[in-house]
C-alpha cells in the first residue's frame, strides 16, 4: 500500500477529498479485497451492480491512474502442497472449492496485476510537474510460488503491443496482463490435463484379471464409473464458465477505457494526445485478440474432455 497510494492528495478533487478522506488509499482496498474476499470473480452471465469489481481504472485529476486487474482459475494441488498451518507473514486470503465425491476437490487460485502510474499530462491536459522519481510502480500478487518474469522494460521488439512516450505506464501495464494471460491459459491447461487423467485407462489394465476388467467396463457397487464420467461432464460446463469469466472482464474494461480515450478528435483537452490514444487502444485490440485464442483453446479441449466423458458414460451405463 505504501508502494501504490497517490503521493500527491493535491491533485484529487476537493468534492472527492471531502466525501473520501483516504482517497489515495481507496484504490489500495480495490485490489486488495479483489484479490483476498472469499466472493471471487463472478462466472453468472447475468453481472448486476457489485460493490468490488476485479478490475479497476481510477483516473483523479492530476496526472496519476491507478490500475488492476484479477484473474482466477482452479487448480488440483500435489499431495505434498502443503494446506494447513501458512507461515505467519503475508496477507490472508480466502478461496472457493468445488468439491466432488468422484473427481476430487478443486480449489481457486487468483492472480492479480496493479498498477500506479503517472502520465505527463493531467485529465485537463495540463502539463504535469515531473515525476520521473516513481514514473510506474507495478506488482502482482499471485497464489502460489513466485514466478520470474524475463522481460526486460524497453524491450517491445516482439511489436505485439506498442509503447507511446505519454502512456508508458499503462502499455507496461497492458504488457503484463499479456505475459498473465498465456500463464492463466497454462493453468487451466494444466487442470484439464488432470481432469483428463481420471478417465485414463493405463494399458497395462488391458490385461490385468477379469474381476479387474470388469471394473473398469461395468458399473457396479464396487465400480462407479459412470458417476465419475457424469461428474467430469458437469465439471466441464463449471469450468467453462469461470474460463469465461477473464475475457468478459477484459472487454468490459476496455469499453470503459475507449469510453474515457476514444481515440478521435476533440476539442476537450485531454491526457493522451489522438495518437497515443489510437496506439493504446490498439493495444487493447491485439490483447482481446490475444486472450480470446487462448480462451477458446481452453472451451474447446473441454468440450473434447465433456463428449469423452458422455461417451463413456452410455457405454458403462449401458452395459
Amino acid at each position: 500500500m505504501i508502494l501504490t497510494h497517490l503521493p500527491n492528495k493535491q491533485g484529487i478533487e476537493p468534492e472527492t477529498l471531502r466525501q473520501y478522506p483516504d482517497a489515495d488509499l481507496s484504490w489500495c482496498f480495490d485490489f486488495l479485497h479483489a484479490h483476498c474476499r472469499l466472493e471471487g470473480p463472478n462466472e453468472d452471465e447475468e453481472l448486476g451492480i457489485r460493490d468490488i469489481q476485479d478490475w479497476s481504472l481510477e483516473t483523479y485529476g492530476d496526472p496519476w491512474l491507478c490500475m488492476h486487474f484479477t484473474m482466477h482459475g482452479f487448480g488440483q494441488p500435489d499431495d505434498s502442497t502443503p494446506q494447513e498451518h501458512p507461515p505467519a507473514a503475508g496477507l490472508r486470503r480466502s478461496r472457493r472449492q468445488i468439491h466432488t465425491r468422484y473427481a476430487g476437490t478443486f480449489y481457486e487460485w487468483r492472480t492479480t496485476i496493479a498498477v500506479r502510474l503517472a502520465t505527463t499530462k493531467d485529465k485537463h491536459g495540463r502539463v504535469a510537474e515531473s515525476t520521473e522519481d516513481c514514473n510506474v510502480v507495478g506488482f502482482t500478487l499471485d497464489d502460489g510460488a513466485h514466478e520470474r518474469w524475463g522481460w526486460q522494460d524497453g524491450d517491445w521488439s516482439d511489436k505485439t503491443l506498442v509503447c507511446p512516450d505519454e502512456a508508458r505506464g499503462v502499455a507496461v501495464f497492458q504488457r503484463l496482463l499479456w505475459h498473465k494471460f498465456s500463464w492463466w491459459h497454462g493453468s487451466w491447461k494444466c487442470l484439464l490435463t488432470s481432469l483428463r487423467r481420471v478417465m485414463d485407462i493405463e494399458d497395462e489394465h488391458l490385461a490385468t484379471d477379469n474381476e479387474t476388467f470388469d471394473r473398469l467396463m461395468h458399473d457396479n457397487d464396487a465400480s462407479t464409473k459412470s458417476k465419475q464420467y457424469f461428474t467430469i461432464m458437469k465439471l466441464t460446463r463449471t469450468f467453462r464458465r469461470h474460463m469465461a469469466v477473464t475475457p468478459r472482464n477484459l472487454a468490459i474494461m476496455r469499453e470503459y477505457w475507449t469510453c474515457t480515450f476514444p481515440g478521435h478528435a476533440s476539442d476537450t483537452p485531454t491526457r493522451f494526445s489522438q495518437p497515443t490514444q489510437q496506439a493504446i487502444n490498439r493495444n487493447w485490440d491485439n490483447l482481446e485478440a490475444h486472450l480470446a485464442k487462448l480462451h477458446k483453446d481452453l472451451v474447446d479441449a473441454t468440450r473434447e474432455i465433456e463428449a469423452e466423458a458422455r461417451e463413456s458414460w452410455r457405454d458403462v451405463s449401458l452395459t
